[in-house]
Protein backbone atom coordinates (compact mmCIF):
# COMPACT_ATOMS: atom_id res chain seq x y z
CA UNK A 1 0.00 0.00 0.00
CA UNK A 2 0.83 3.39 -0.95
CA UNK A 3 1.15 5.96 2.24
CA UNK A 4 -1.23 8.91 1.61
CA UNK A 5 0.68 11.95 0.89
CA UNK A 6 -0.64 16.09 2.06
CA UNK A 7 -0.88 18.18 5.21
CA UNK A 8 -1.76 17.22 8.31
CA UNK A 9 -4.24 19.90 10.21
CA UNK A 10 -1.58 20.34 12.91
CA UNK A 11 0.77 21.76 10.12
CA UNK A 12 -2.19 23.47 8.33
CA UNK A 13 -2.30 25.04 11.75
CA UNK A 14 1.15 25.87 12.65
CA UNK A 15 1.28 27.16 9.01
CA UNK A 16 -1.83 29.57 9.91
CA UNK A 17 -0.33 31.07 13.28
CA UNK A 18 2.95 31.86 11.71
CA UNK A 19 0.85 33.66 8.79
CA UNK A 20 -1.15 35.37 11.52
CA UNK A 21 1.61 36.80 13.70
CA UNK A 22 3.40 37.57 10.30
CA UNK A 23 0.50 39.67 9.27
CA UNK A 24 -0.09 41.27 12.97
CA UNK A 25 3.51 42.19 12.76
CA UNK A 26 3.25 43.95 9.68
CA UNK A 27 -0.19 46.29 10.51
CA UNK A 28 2.07 47.14 13.94
CA UNK A 29 4.73 48.58 11.80
CA UNK A 30 1.70 50.33 9.45
CA UNK A 31 0.33 51.85 12.65
CA UNK A 32 3.66 53.19 13.48
CA UNK A 33 4.58 54.49 10.17
CA UNK A 34 1.75 56.26 9.89
CA UNK A 35 1.31 57.34 13.59
CA UNK A 36 5.24 58.54 12.49
CA UNK A 37 4.23 60.56 9.26
CA UNK A 38 1.06 62.22 10.97
CA UNK A 39 3.26 63.54 13.93
CA UNK A 40 5.99 64.89 11.56
CA UNK A 41 3.22 66.65 9.33
CA UNK A 42 1.60 68.29 12.35
CA UNK A 43 5.28 69.39 13.95
CA UNK A 44 6.05 70.80 10.31
CA UNK A 45 2.56 72.80 9.98
CA UNK A 46 3.04 73.91 13.69
CA UNK A 47 6.49 74.91 12.85
CA UNK A 48 5.73 76.61 10.10
CA UNK A 49 2.64 78.57 11.46
CA UNK A 50 4.74 79.70 14.41
CA UNK A 51 7.82 81.19 11.80
CA UNK A 52 5.00 83.13 10.08
CA UNK A 53 3.55 84.27 12.57
CA UNK A 54 6.12 85.62 14.71
CA UNK A 55 7.38 87.17 11.27
CA UNK A 56 3.98 89.03 11.07
CA UNK A 57 4.63 90.25 15.12
CA UNK A 58 8.15 91.30 14.05
CA UNK A 59 7.02 93.39 10.95
CA UNK A 60 4.28 95.20 12.69
CA UNK A 61 5.94 95.92 16.36
CA UNK A 62 8.73 97.59 13.95
CA UNK A 63 6.27 100.63 13.81
CA UNK A 64 6.46 101.57 17.43
CA UNK A 65 8.16 104.75 17.86
CA UNK A 66 7.95 105.95 14.59
CA UNK A 67 7.22 109.68 14.21
CA UNK A 68 8.34 110.20 17.81
CA UNK A 69 11.70 112.47 18.37
CA UNK A 70 14.66 110.35 19.85
CA UNK A 71 14.46 112.19 22.87
CA UNK A 72 10.92 110.58 23.86
CA UNK A 73 11.58 107.07 22.02
CA UNK A 74 12.23 105.38 25.91
CA UNK A 75 9.43 102.91 27.44
CA UNK A 76 7.13 102.43 28.99
CA UNK A 77 5.45 105.60 26.78
CA UNK A 78 6.25 104.05 23.38
CA UNK A 79 6.78 100.41 23.83
CA UNK A 80 5.97 98.10 27.41
CA UNK A 81 5.18 94.28 28.16
CA UNK A 82 2.00 94.01 30.43
CA UNK A 83 -0.95 92.78 31.32
CA UNK A 84 -4.29 93.86 29.66
CA UNK A 85 -7.41 92.99 31.79
CA UNK A 86 -9.91 93.65 29.33
CA UNK A 87 -8.75 91.05 26.62
CA UNK A 88 -6.62 88.41 28.93
CA UNK A 89 -4.43 88.07 32.00
CA UNK A 90 -1.21 87.25 30.01
CA UNK A 91 1.32 89.77 28.83
CA UNK A 92 1.15 92.02 25.67
CA UNK A 93 3.48 93.78 23.60
CA UNK A 94 2.25 97.20 23.26
CA UNK A 95 3.25 100.10 21.68
CA UNK A 96 2.36 103.45 19.97
CA UNK A 97 3.48 105.55 16.59
CA UNK A 98 2.83 108.38 15.47
CA UNK A 99 1.66 108.20 11.27
CA UNK A 100 1.82 111.86 11.16
CA UNK A 101 5.53 113.29 11.59
CA UNK A 102 4.26 116.62 11.77
CA UNK A 103 2.06 116.57 14.36
CA UNK A 104 1.58 115.51 17.95
CA UNK A 105 -2.28 115.44 18.10
CA UNK A 106 -2.94 112.05 18.19
CA UNK A 107 -1.16 107.99 17.98
CA UNK A 108 -1.75 104.86 16.78
CA UNK A 109 -1.87 102.00 19.48
CA UNK A 110 -1.38 98.62 19.21
CA UNK A 111 -0.63 95.49 20.78
CA UNK A 112 -0.28 91.64 20.35
CA UNK A 113 -1.01 88.89 22.92
CA UNK A 114 -1.57 85.34 22.77
CA UNK A 115 -4.52 84.11 24.45
CA UNK A 116 -6.79 81.39 23.86
CA UNK A 117 -4.99 79.61 21.56
CA UNK A 118 -4.98 82.63 19.45
CA UNK A 119 -2.20 85.21 18.15
CA UNK A 120 -4.05 88.75 18.50
CA UNK A 121 -3.71 91.81 17.44
CA UNK A 122 -5.07 94.59 19.96
CA UNK A 123 -5.98 98.36 19.06
CA UNK A 124 -7.07 101.19 21.00
CA UNK A 125 -7.59 104.66 21.01
CA UNK A 126 -4.69 106.60 22.57
CA UNK A 127 -3.01 110.21 23.30
CA UNK A 128 0.35 111.08 21.84
CA UNK A 129 2.12 110.59 25.52
CA UNK A 130 -0.23 109.19 28.00
CA UNK A 131 0.89 105.60 29.60
CA UNK A 132 -0.15 102.68 27.44
CA UNK A 133 -1.97 100.98 30.01
CA UNK A 134 -4.42 103.68 30.81
CA UNK A 135 -6.48 105.76 29.10
CA UNK A 136 -9.07 104.00 26.91
CA UNK A 137 -9.37 100.20 26.68
CA UNK A 138 -8.05 98.26 24.98
CA UNK A 139 -9.90 95.68 22.50
CA UNK A 140 -9.25 92.92 19.58
CA UNK A 141 -8.57 94.02 16.44
CA UNK A 142 -8.21 90.30 14.46
CA UNK A 143 -6.72 87.46 14.85
CA UNK A 144 -3.47 86.94 13.45
CA UNK A 145 -3.64 82.84 13.55
CA UNK A 146 -4.74 79.99 15.57
CA UNK A 147 -2.80 77.34 17.18
CA UNK A 148 -3.43 73.71 18.77
CA UNK A 149 -3.68 73.63 22.59
CA UNK A 150 -0.33 73.26 24.52
CA UNK A 151 1.48 76.15 22.47
CA UNK A 152 2.50 78.90 24.70
CA UNK A 153 3.80 82.45 22.89
CA UNK A 154 5.59 84.81 25.57
CA UNK A 155 7.07 87.96 24.91
CA UNK A 156 9.59 90.35 26.85
CA UNK A 157 11.33 93.64 26.45
CA UNK A 158 14.88 93.82 27.47
CA UNK A 159 17.77 96.72 26.99
CA UNK A 160 20.38 95.59 24.08
CA UNK A 161 23.31 93.64 25.68
CA UNK A 162 26.64 96.07 24.82
CA UNK A 163 27.76 93.10 23.03
CA UNK A 164 24.98 91.76 21.15
CA UNK A 165 24.76 94.72 18.42
CA UNK A 166 21.54 94.31 16.37
CA UNK A 167 20.93 94.53 13.00
CA UNK A 168 17.46 95.04 11.60
CA UNK A 169 16.56 93.09 8.23
CA UNK A 170 20.66 92.95 8.27
CA UNK A 171 21.18 95.96 6.85
CA UNK A 172 23.40 98.30 9.85
CA UNK A 173 24.29 97.26 12.83
CA UNK A 174 22.91 99.63 15.50
CA UNK A 175 23.61 100.08 19.21
CA UNK A 176 21.71 101.77 22.13
CA UNK A 177 18.24 100.30 21.59
CA UNK A 178 15.45 97.78 23.23
CA UNK A 179 14.90 94.43 22.07
CA UNK A 180 11.97 92.53 22.31
CA UNK A 181 12.48 88.86 22.80
CA UNK A 182 9.72 86.59 21.84
CA UNK A 183 9.84 82.62 22.85
CA UNK A 184 7.43 80.15 21.10
CA UNK A 185 7.11 76.43 21.87
CA UNK A 186 4.19 73.95 21.25
CA UNK A 187 3.35 70.94 22.99
CA UNK A 188 5.56 68.45 20.87
CA UNK A 189 8.41 70.12 22.92
CA UNK A 190 9.73 72.39 19.82
CA UNK A 191 11.17 76.33 21.08
CA UNK A 192 11.43 78.72 19.07
CA UNK A 193 13.27 82.07 20.39
CA UNK A 194 12.67 85.47 18.11
CA UNK A 195 14.77 88.85 19.55
CA UNK A 196 13.52 91.43 17.39
CA UNK A 197 15.28 94.79 17.50
CA UNK A 198 13.70 97.91 18.01
CA UNK A 199 15.53 100.19 16.24
CA UNK A 200 12.75 102.99 17.00
CA UNK A 201 13.37 102.49 20.95
CA UNK A 202 16.00 103.85 22.71
CA UNK A 203 17.61 101.85 25.26
CA UNK A 204 17.20 102.99 28.90
CA UNK A 205 20.53 102.23 30.51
Amino acid sequence: MKNQQGFTLVSLLVGLAISMLCLMALLALFRTVIHTSIDARKSSVLDTQLQNSLTTVQVLVQNAGFGYPASTSTAPNIVEVASIADVTANKAILWRWDPDVDSTTGSICQGITYTENALILLKKTCSYNLPLTTGSTWEKDSTLAYFPTGTTITFELKDQPPNKPCAPYGSAIITGIKVLKITASDSTGTTIKLPVCLSNILSTS
